[in-house]
């Protein structure tokens, strides 16, 4: 579970301890060392006798090295909770959903290395051959030749070509005697774009057309469930961190070959 399943921040805290293997005591103690208060101010705040300051929950955000957005949410959680009144209380509630919102987005969760024009866009979602040939050109020392990619996907040299000067001109790959290698190591194509549907149907049809012989390696899963609307929001956010370690693994990972992955998570709205 991540800060954004809580909307209070002392069970978030209370999480944060449970999952550590020191004791609670310690981790106290640290933190009252980190925010230069006493070890008993840090328990009464924690047992809803005393509130963190602005400038101590500040203090904390930074001690746990939370992101930028987690950050944010932790110090307006703590903002909610001050508050004298309850129209002030719901002013900060307002803005704790609105990071809630933000925070459901992927793009704002991970890091992103390339931004693609409009134009760029058009073109290298517009088959999954230029995501591909990029992520091939990351295998080996040197990268790929044109002959080499040819081989590989099973392509006439003329759409090799046309592909790789695509991907040479906007800096996602890099030239070097003939061998083509990953410039760029990122893309993301924001929710709402235009572009997003062929990058969704891209993969997708791709995965259709493998469906029928996919190796005992793989895996392909598809299930319909039913669920609470709580568990669907836990799940939904499970996913996302998921997909953060997915990225990560997978950026520090050496090329040795290239595998896409196709996540769905929707309402059966007909």
């Amino acid at each position: 579970m991540t800060i954004f399943h809580f909307n209070d921040y002392r069970r978030f805290l209370e999480h944060y301890f449970s999952n550590l293997p020191k004791k609670v005591r310690g981790e106290i103690s640290k933190i009252a060392r980190h925010l230069n208060v006493s070890t008993t101010l840090v328990s009464q705040i924690l047992s809803e006798e005393k509130d963190f300051s602005f400038e101590q929950a500040e203090g904390v955000a930074n001690y746990l090295a939370l992101a930028e957005l987690d950050a944010d949410y932790f110090i307006l959680l703590v903002h909610a909770e001050r508050a004298g009144t309850a129209t002030l209380k719901k002013y900060y509630q307002n803005k704790i959903n609105r990071i809630k919102e933000k925070s459901l987005k992927v793009a704002n969760r991970i890091s992103v290395t390339k931004t693609l024009s409009n134009e760029e866009r058009a073109i290298f979602y517009s088959s999954h051959l230029y995501a591909a040939i990029w992520l091939f050109t990351s295998i080996g020392k040197s990268g790929k030749t044109i002959d080499d990619i040819g081989k590989h996907f099973d392509l006439p040299r003329i759409k090799v070509l046309e592909v790789i000067k695509f991907l040479h001109d906007t800096n996602l790959c890099e030239e070097n005697n003939g061998y083509y290698k990953m410039g760029t190591q990122s893309t993301h194509v924001e929710k709402g774009s235009p572009h997003l549907l062929h990058h969704y149907r891209n993969w997708r049809i791709l995965a259709i057309r493998q469906s029928e012989s996919i190796g005992d390696d793989e895996l392909m899963y598809t299930a319909a469930v039913s669920l609470s609307k709580k568990d669907f929001e836990t799940l939904r956010e499970e996913m996302v961190v998921f997909i953060k370690k997915f990225l990560k693994t997978t950026h520090e990972s050496p090329a040795e070959e290239i595998a896409y992955l196709n996540l769905d998570f929707l309402h059966v709205k007909k």
